[in-house]
């Protein structure tokens, strides 16, 4: 009997655990693709079949267009888009590559054709540069830009993007004349704020990042207890092909040039100093002043996805650089 509960218990268990992924993803900020069908004259064509199917999960929906023309798609997952349109003696439309962004609404106006034989219309999606339907300053800094970017690899460097974010010190910027502490922090729609302190509750591997998304103005009053930016963090998540990625991201302080010349006005050198993560980074008490050899810090990121699972892995070397060059670090 005790071992018939125990089994009980444990499969209840299991099953929560199975469950929390799900429970969590309902957190995820999501987007709309809605739109018209309409003929040549510029008429409703009420009844037309739309589907909509992403490129990158393959999950698809469908629906039909009412007696106005329009139809709307809400709480999609953020990504590329494939909108197909049928209708029984029109042409087939198909609009690719439609980029669905959180919080935002892709429009998309369909005009169909008579169609004496089968004839396909195909047209190139692309991101709106403005959303008619939402008032909310929003920059959103995707992965494929995150990559290149020579800033830190943490999420909190891109807040810096943002037009009204000053004094980004720490990952706890002021936005628009508030508080370091009035900002709010979002992984995947799920509030990170630390409670206390109000500055962001954790970091986040930065290969595992698929976009951020910085709203500093026009914020919903679904997202309250800010008077600062609401950062969200969108990670990265399997899909219906296999990917993976590998990056090894290398400095070198003998490959750095140090300043030259003086103050005009103190007589003081304009050589850079080695302080802050410079000198957290070497062992105190063995190199002191000049003594300090030029540092290396080198990032490997590793990143795998596949069906329904993604994975990555970011980690930190530090070492001393082998050479003779005294330069430290560019001011």
């Amino acid at each position: 009997m005790r071992f018939r509960s125990f089994a009980t218990c444990l499969i209840l268990a299991l099953v929560c655990l199975m469950a929390a992924p799900a429970l969590l993803a309902d957190g995820t900020l999501l987007g709309t693709i809605n739109g018209r069908v309409l003929d040549q004259d510029g008429k409703a064509l009420p009844g037309a079949t739309v589907e909509v199917t992403s490129a990158d999960k393959g999950f698809q929906r469908t629906a039909v267009s009412d007696s106005g023309g329009a139809f709307n798609f809400p709480l999609l997952q953020p990504g590329p888009y494939i909108v197909k349109i049928t209708l029984a003696g029109f042409q087939s439309f198909e609009a690719l590559n439609n980029i669905v962004q959180p919080e935002k609404t892709t429009t998309i106006n369909a005009t169909l054709k008579l169609a004496a034989t089968a004839e396909a219309v195909t047209v190139m999606g692309e991101v709106p540069l403005v959303d008619k339907q939402n008032t909310t300053a929003t920059t959103n800094v995707d992965s494929t830009l995150t990559q290149k970017l020579a800033v830190g690899r943490g999420y909190q460097n891109l807040i810096s993007f943002a037009p009204g974010v000053s004094n980004n010190s720490g990952g706890n910027p002021n936005v628009h004349g508030s508080l370091s502490s009035t900002n709010l922090y979002l992984f995947d729609g799920v509030d990170s704020t630390d409670p206390t302190l109000g500055t962001f509750g954790q970091n986040f591997n930065y290969e595992a990042i698929q976009e951020v998304n910085v709203s500093t103005t026009g914020i919903s009053a679904d997202y309250g207890r800010s008077q600062g930016a609401y950062v969200n963090v969108i990670t990265k998540s399997g899909t219906n092909q296999f990917h993976g990625s590998f990056k090894l991201i290398l400095t070198n302080d003998n490959w750095n040039s140090q300043n030259k010349g003086v103050s005009p006005i103190t007589g003081a050198s304009s050589a850079a100093a080695a302080t802050g993560f410079a000198t957290a980074a070497r062992p105190a008490g063995v190199f002191a002043g000049a003594d300090l050899p030029p540092l290396m810090v080198c990032n490997i990121g590793l990143s795998f996805g596949s069906l329904g699972a993604f994975a990555a892995v970011d980690l930190l070397v530090l070492g001393i650089s082998l050479g003779i060059s005294p330069s430290l670090f560019q001011q």
